[in-house]
């Protein structure tokens, strides 16, 4: 019993001294660490990066930008609204100072884009496999053009358009095709001949334009693409919601071809054929004139 008792005393010694031996080790490297010297790097072979998703989205939108002409700006609402003097040129000194801050007040008041927008569209792919972009189609719903408040500042200069692919919103089924210009007349089906491989984390920049004539079109964009043998579909939206776009009403031509519209705001170069309010010393702001007699 005593000989028994000897052995495990032996063993209970020998797992204390390692246990200490083990408590050392990891005492000394911590002051080590703290003395200044490196942590232990890890082991050879090991791989910090994250693999590839197999679930998901196949590609991410990495960004997307709705960009606004700067050069002619022309804007539209569902309803009339009525802006101050100081609201006007409040407007004027953020459209110079904060771009973002005047655009996220027109939109906020249900300002659209008129006859065209234009977005940046970034997609990277997200697949250990390469993703093939095998189309583009705008998935969009369209009614009568807005006839509220119409405004108005052409400028004396054009920008360069650096559009890739156009969507026409007044065909039935739009889908993208070669766009050079802002014109209507957009060329062939853009991916008839051309598709887009995607490897993991690579990424590829869309110009894109959208236009209508006839209506107000709220719209999303929808990616048609193949990873390995499966075909995917993917929506491209502003944020949850829909890209929205109206055509203008004004009869070119007329006497008085912006007479549809319950309210009207002209700035920029439109200005010099307008009297100021009294007190409205910012000869650049936003002014309201009588849309069933400007004749413009």
């Amino acid at each position: 019993m005593k000989k028994k008792f000897r052995i495990l005393s032996i063993f209970a010694s020998l797992a204390g001294v390692s246990v200490l031996l083990q408590s050392t080790s990891v005492l000394f490297q911590v002051l080590d660490y703290i003395g200044g010297s490196e942590p232990p790097s890890p082991s050879p072979g090991t791989n910090l990066s994250p693999l590839p998703p197999t679930s998901g989205d196949a590609i991410k939108v990495a960004s997307i930008a709705t960009e606004f002409p700067t050069d002619w700006e022309e804007f539209a609402t569902a309803n009339s609204l009525n802006i101050s003097t100081k609201q006007s040129e409040w407007l004027n000194r953020e459209r110079d100072e904060d771009p973002d801050m005047y655009l996220k007040w027109m939109t906020s008041h249900g300002a659209v884009p008129v006859d065209s927008v234009r977005h940046q569209i970034v997609l990277r792919g997200n697949r250990a496999e390469p993703v093939r972009i095998t189309g583009m189609r705008v998935l969009s719903r369209c009614q009568r053009p807005l006839a509220g408040t119409y405004f108005l500042k052409p400028s004396g200069g054009g920008g360069e358009d650096t559009v890739r692919i156009g969507f026409n919103l007044d065909k039935s089924h739009p889908i993208a095709q070669r766009a050079d210009d802002l014109s209507a007349s957009f060329g062939e089906s853009y991916f008839a001949s051309k598709t887009y491989s995607l490897k993991y984390k690579e990424e590829v920049v869309f110009q894109a334009i959208a236009i209508t004539s006839k209506f107000y079109c709220e719209y999303r964009i929808q990616i048609d693409a193949l990873s390995g043998d499966r075909r995917i579909r993917q929506i491209i939206d502003n944020k949850g919601r829909p890209f929205n776009v109206t055509a203008s009403i004004a009869r070119r031509g007329d006497t008085h071809p912006y007479k549809g519209y319950r309210t009207m705001y002209v700035g920029g170069l439109a200005r010099s054929e307008v009297t100021p309010k009294p007190g409205q010393n910012d000869n650049r702001a936003w002014i309201q004139v009588d849309s069933k007699s400007w004749s413009g």
